[in-house]
């Protein structure tokens, strides 16, 4: 129990970062490369937070190739999601997460031989529809415009990206990869610099990002809270569990919008209207639904 309320901070403290990445991405950088630079290199401010909890071990030679492969592809989903961002409301973005985790139960067999029962298999696939099913028109027809491959494409990145940090946790702790995930996502962010158009963008939103530092600070708390929870989570949990789990995602979002809007005065990039917010609770019921017999076992 003390593992899927772990697993459960997970969506709760990624909705507050969606939240804030919208409103980076459509109101403070403008530019796609610029939102992925500074929001990679400020991962690095989490590495004092995790020394609190002990000191890294060191990797394998079989682990470091998966690490590097790993943060490659956290860096490299960030330019689709922040470029659908753009697009679409903020839990739809999240909701279309799901996208790739279509691939999650086949990866994780194959990867780590890890296989769940039908009642698991079948509340994920609960799950996955009617996310899906969140970004339906009226019409019932499925979106299927840019902001739908984009976050076809970035979810499927995360999806592949969870399946090798499991890998890694078979030899190496949480805290371990959590760390050296961070510490190599940061240095890697500096690769941007080598490109000109990408340096000049940075470069000319740097006075932006220095305005607003605390809202990036806090997005950055949010973001790595968040992604701690989901690292120990995956290290005592089947991926495919943890997946179904943190397929919550949109439901906090949801939430946070209408919070800032109806109690702060705050237009999220968020349909908030009551009839919205009625007819997306319905798909969340359900998505409630198949996290229990996700998790059930």
């Amino acid at each position: 129990m003390f593992n899927l309320l772990i697993a459960f901070l997970s969506p709760l403290l990624a909705a507050a970062t969606n939240v804030i990445d919208s409103r980076v991405a459509n109101a403070i950088l403008k530019k796609v490369d610029a939102v992925v630079f500074y929001s990679s290199i400020t991962n690095i401010l989490v590495l004092p937070l995790l020394l609190l909890f002990g000191t890294p071990r060191l990797m394998s030679k079989e682990d470091l190739p998966l690490m590097a492969l790993a943060c490659l592809v956290d860096l490299a989903y960030q330019f689709p999601y922040y470029a659908a961002m753009k697009r679409i409301d903020t839990s739809v973005t999240a909701a279309l997460m799901s996208l790739g985790e279509l691939s999650i139960p086949f990866l994780a067999w194959f990867m780590i031989d890890e296989k769940l029962t039908l009642r698991q298999y079948t509340g994920f696939g609960v799950i996955i529809f009617f996310n899906i099913a969140l970004s339906m028109k009226n019409s019932g027809k499925l979106r299927i415009n840019t902001a739908f491959w984009l976050m076809l494409l970035a979810s499927n990145l995360l999806a592949f990206e969870a399946v090798l940090l499991k890998k890694i946790m078979l030899n190496l702790d949480w805290l371990s990869t959590m760390f050296y995930l961070a510490l190599f996502t940061s240095v890697m962010s500096l690769g941007l610099l080598i490109r000109g158009s990408c340096r000049h963008d940075i470069f000319r939103h740097f006075p932006q990002f220095a305005g607003r530092w605390k809202l990036f600070l806090l997005d950055e708390i949010f973001g790595q809270s968040a992604a701690i929870a989901a690292m120990y989570a995956i290290s005592a949990l089947p991926v495919v569990v943890f997946t179904a789990i943190d397929n919550t995602e949109p439901i906090f979002t949801l939430l946070y919008g209408a919070v800032l809007y109806y109690f702060f005065g705050k237009s999220p990039r968020e349909k908030v209207d009551p009839q919205t917010i009625g007819s997306k609770l319905v798909f969340f019921a359900f998505i409630i639904l198949g996290v229990i017999l996700a998790a059930g076992g």
